[in-house]
């Protein structure tokens, strides 16, 4: 149960506006919102995960508010913008450091949402909350952004909460995390609180008692699972705190706010008495499985990349003493990072040497090996990219992502028979990993073993209802399959998500006009030469239609797959 479904029960309207894939409804974190306006992306390629600006996520809040704000309201206005890679808009650009800018955009955008409370007589009857997830480091420690180590750049969170005429300024000195902000809410507003909430209400802090320091602990799995590095953990108690590694770290943060100084040497006693406690604090807690997402397979590989899905659970001690330390590491990571971002921006000549790098210093790294494979990929050496890809799998033999990605090699080589094993294992491994069943789907078309063909196009559909090119792969496999009636409501469903779509926009108006439906094809056809002037194959087919009776051909998979891997080269 979520916070959200306590406000629905108690008869609060609910909203929410998220500027960030990974919180997209698709992943369940929707529950309880009446309205929820997140992240509509077609992700064929999920490294590029969509964010969207501050702006629109504040008019969507403003519009919602203005609409019911007159009833109880629960609202989450969230907010991506201070976020690497930092740039800031128009306006936000005259600061030293580009993530001040993001800083300051984000604040302008949350006084915007309190003018209007004040504006609209709700200041004073409204608990507003403002947080954190957490911080960058910004090379405090050297690792630039966040995700690597636990540092307190990274892991200690802004947290302003308001409600005039119950909550009296001032400044907490108590321990406070993250989990104890749903059960200080549902004490403050009197609501049944979500289910095994682990937090404590700060409710009896802000009235003046002194509730003691809780212990806080952290961990760090993003080194371990896809680096094959230590792992990390962290536990504070009271003033001091202990960083767990095959090289512990130590420090005292009432005299160490940067944590620079470390101790373990000094206090190997305090170490050991910390690491007990911190043993003792997790065998009382209770675990719960995390329960398995209906998303795409490619979409759970980039959410475990970015340590949002929990791997297989291990003890406190199940690393090996000879694994790299990820604070030695911190210049692999970082390189990870621009390389990736080199990629996405097609400049894997450049990125190339310093992949090569990266192999070299940590060679245990299956990762690595996976982004040397999506880069020789991308300059089209398919048998240089299929051996790193084969050496990724090496490390992680069962990682979906990269088998494939190993298909998709052999599928560029012709070699349809090994793409197919590389396709039907990933779907052994994972069922619901989209890529597989439309590579898979698209093989079996070309052998017009349709039945199955549509099965696997069908399963992409359900997977990812707003993919135009699922919609556009299942379209036309209806269309040749002689139920073009029926492709035209996949055309229909996938257009209305992309109304530019060339690929939908193609089939469409071959699909029209099989249908007989030769006026509207017509008309179709020359809307799609003013968007694409000097399109070949559309100047085709609207010559076709209008000089007749040359016959429209249905696109066939080849063609859609060639059209799409040109406008993801050359987008317009």
């Amino acid at each position: 149960r979520t916070l959200a479904q306590s406000f629905q029960a108690a008869e609060y309207v609910t909203g929410a506006s998220v500027a960030a894939w990974v919180l997209a409804d698709r992943f369940g974190i929707s529950r309880g919102f009446d309205t929820y306006h997140d992240v509509n992306e077609d992700l064929e390629d999920v490294t590029a995960l969509a964010e969207r600006p501050g702006g629109e996520i504040t008019e969507e809040t403003l519009a919602w508010l203005d609409e019911n704000g007159e009833a109880p309201f629960f609202y989450w206005a969230h907010y991506f913008d201070a976020h690497d890679p930092y740039r800031p808009p128009t306006g936000f650009q005259d600061f030293a450091d580009p993530y001040d800018g993001e800083l300051s955009f984000v604040d302008h955008q949350v006084g915007k949402i309190l003018s209007w409370l004040e504006e609209n007589g709700k200041k004073d009857n409204t608990l507003v909350i403002v947080v954190g997830d957490h911080g960058e480091d910004l090379d405090q420690h050297g690792e630039g952004s966040h995700g690597l180590l636990i540092y307190d750049g990274t892991l200690r969170i802004p947290l302003l909460m308001s409600m005039p005429g119950r909550i009296t300024p001032q400044i907490l000195d108590d321990s406070v995390g993250l989990i104890d902000i749903a059960p200080t809410v549902c004490e403050l507003l009197d609501l049944s609180g979500p289910g095994e909430m682990d937090g404590r209400s700060v409710v009896p802090a802000i009235d003046g008692e002194d509730m003691g320091d809780a212990p806080f602990f952290a961990e760090g799995e993003y080194s371990r699972r896809s680096f094959s590095w230590s792992r990390l953990r962290s536990f504070v108690m009271g003033d001091w705190k202990l960083i767990d590694s095959p090289n512990p770290e130590l420090f005292n943060l009432s005299l160490d706010y940067g944590e620079t100084n470390n101790l373990a040497g000094a206090e190997p006693e305090r170490v050991e008495a910390m690491r007990e406690a911190m043993r003792s604090y997790l065998a009382s807690r209770t675990v719960r499985d995390a329960v398995a997402l209906n998303a795409s397979g490619e979409a759970d590989a980039a959410l475990a990349a970015l340590g949002y899905v929990a791997g297989k659970s291990g003890s406190i001690d199940d690393d090996p003493a000879d694994l790299k330390e990820p604070r030695d590491m911190v210049a692999i990571f970082k390189g990870m990072i621009r390389a990736d971002s080199m990629l996405k921006r097609k400049e894997a000549k450049d990125a190339l040497p310093l992949i090569q790098w990266m192999v070299e210093q940590s060679p245990e790294s299956s990762e690595i090996y996976g982004l040397l494979g999506n880069c020789h990929f991308q300059l089209k050496q398919y048998e240089r990219a299929r051996v790193n890809y084969e050496l990724a799998l090496e490390g992680k033999a069962d990682n979906p992502h990269h088998l494939t990605r190993l298909g998709n090699c052999y599928k560029k080589q012709r070699n349809y028979v090994k793409a197919e094993e590389c396709y039907r294992a990933v779907l052994a491994l994972d069922p619901q990993f989209g890529a597989a069943h439309s590579r898979l789907g698209w093989i079996l078309a070309t052998r017009q073993e349709w039945s199955e063909a549509l099965d696997h196009f069908t399963r992409c559909v359900e997977l990812d209802p707003n993919s135009v090119n699922a919609r556009c792969n299942l379209a036309n496999a209806l269309c040749a399959m002689g139920m073009p009636k029926e492709g035209l409501k996949e055309l229909d469903a996938g257009l209305s998500i992309d109304p530019n779509s060339r690929p939908l926009i193609r089939t469409k108006i071959s699909a029209l006009h099989s249908t007989s439906r030769e006026e509207e094809a017509l008309v179709l056809a020359k809307r799609a030469l003013e968007l694409f002037p000097g399109d070949k194959e559309l100047q085709a087919i609207h010559d076709g239609i209008v000089n007749g009776p040359t016959p429209i051909k249905i696109n066939s998979l080849d063609e859609i797959g060639e059209i799409q891997e040109r406008q993801q080269n050359n987008p317009r």
